[in-house]
């Protein structure tokens, strides 16, 4: 489902992840709204991880880099506003600090105690590139508010275990 018009100027995209710690997997998925709050498109995918931090960082990524790649094709807009927002605290204090610090370049970046190097590599490259296009913002919402991001996670985790 993508029903956005090309002259959408702000979209909301909702992230979440549902943790499998039998599995050391996740359900990430992304809803974006456009401004009136209409859903305009649904994603999710399946992606190995250790934790929940893990997985909420991932879903973030997923999401990051699926707008990439839509607006690389095409398919969305560019030079738009993107606002991100996630119901994991830390991690959204983790990835502003990660986009502070590492906006022009990927040298010399540390990993969190929760993610791999080469997993926040690729995730401040994504960051960088979309940022070039857009303006970008990363905000931590209550978990009621992420109820639609919640609801693609949950169900499909429960029906893999």
């Amino acid at each position: 489902m993508m029903n956005w018009c090309k002259d959408e100027q702000k979209f909301h995209i909702f992230f979440d992840a549902s943790f499998s710690e039998t599995k050391d997997e996740a359900i990430v998925a992304m809803v974006i709204k456009n401004n009136q709050m209409d859903i305009v498109l649904i994603k999710n995918k399946r992606v190995p991880c250790r934790s929940s931090m893990e997985a909420e960082f991932r879903a973030l990524h997923f999401a990051i880099s699926e707008i990439n790649l839509m607006q690389q094709k095409d398919l969305m807009p560019q030079q738009i506003n993107l606002v991100f927002r996630g119901d994991c605290l830390n991690m959204i204090e983790d990835c502003n600090e990660l986009k502070k610090k590492y906006k022009k370049h990927c040298r010399n970046i540390k990993p969190l105690k929760y993610v791999d190097k080469f997993i926040i590599t690729s995730f401040v490259a994504n960051l960088s590139k979309l940022q070039n296009n857009n303006t970008v913002n990363i905000c931590w919402i209550s978990r009621n508010l992420n109820k639609d991001a919640d609801r693609y996670t949950k169900p499909s985790m429960l029906a893999y275990c």
